[in-house]
């Protein structure tokens, strides 16, 4: 596997593993983390509050340096 996608994957085990330890039932969205990708999830998140569809979010983000 390249670094990219044994990134991608250990993210995915940890936010699975927070959901579950957070006993967290609700609707998971992964964005990603490029620019401009929580500004993504953020509009996703308040569309489902505005439709009634969710009372509470999570957005975890993150963006990728040099």
């Amino acid at each position: 596997m390249n670094p990219t996608h044994t990134l991608h994957v250990i993210d995915n085990l940890a936010l699975s593993a927070f959901a579950i330890a957070y006993g967290s039932d609700g609707y998971c969205l992964g964005v990603g983390g490029a620019p401009g990708q929580a500004w993504c999830g953020l509009e996703i998140l308040c569309e489902r509050f505005a439709g009634g569809r969710e009372r509470e979010g999570l957005l975890m983000a993150g963006d990728q340096t040099a």
